[in-house]
């Protein structure tokens, strides 16, 4: 064979291979997209908005063991104490808050603590003082209730004795008119035994004057 033909013959035979390779990459699966990255953590904030207040006050103390400098952790102490208020643990946020205020140097969070446990304190005063008047109140409403029920008591035997008066005094009236009526029996009975007796003494002077 001449060796044009070898060389058609040699370029047939690496023409096939590329065919196959080129059928079996276009039957190939499409390259997937790289997955999203996972979502960051929420942050303390974040719990603290969404009302996840333990979860919230985990996350503060963790900023407040790293923070950088003094007002971080002055931060995070803060709205760790306005978690344990979301809690309604209003004792023990206001403590906190007071153990904040007191640091030293004062700055923007310990002046808004020192606030808001001033708020707080005046707080838990009107709610003890609203608690002592509303027992008061409480107490007045059980005193009307025992007056009312006193006086309802003193008008029926109110009600009682004026009915046993009118009674009374109905029975004077029939015992008024029966006096009357045996007083009037009683006069004519009179008149009538002194007419008897008159008559009676008639008759003796008639006899009398009829004896010689």
């Amino acid at each position: 064979m001449s060796s044009p033909l070898r060389g058609a013959a040699g370029a047939s035979l690496l023409i096939v291979p590329l065919l196959f390779l080129s059928q079996g990459a276009g039957c190939a699966p499409p390259p997937q997209p790289p997955s999203a990255p996972a979502p960051p953590p929420p942050t303390a904030d974040d719990l603290l908005a969404a009302g996840d207040y333990g979860r919230a006050r985990a996350a503060y103390l963790r900023e407040e063991r790293t923070g950088p400098t003094p007002s971080d952790v002055a931060r995070a102490r803060f709205f760790r104490a306005l978690a344990r208020l979301g809690q309604r643990d209003a004792a023990l946020a206001q403590e906190e808050l007071r153990s904040l205020a007191a640091l030293e140097p004062p700055d923007m969070w310990t002046r808004l603590a020192r606030v808001l446990s001033d708020e707080l304190a005046r707080t838990t005063v009107l709610r003890e003082e609203l608690r002592d008047a509303g027992a008061e109140l409480h107490l007045l409403r059980l005193r009307i209730q025992i007056l009312e029920e006193a006086l309802e008591e003193s008008q029926q035997e109110v009600t009682q004795r004026q009915e046993e008066i009118d009674t009374l005094r109905e029975d004077r009236l029939r015992l008024q008119a029966a006096l009357r009526d045996a007083e009037e029996r009683a006069a004519d009975n009179a008149r009538q035994v002194r007419e008897l007796e008159e008559a009676l003494d008639a008759l003796k002077r008639i006899d009398m004057q009829r004896d010689p």
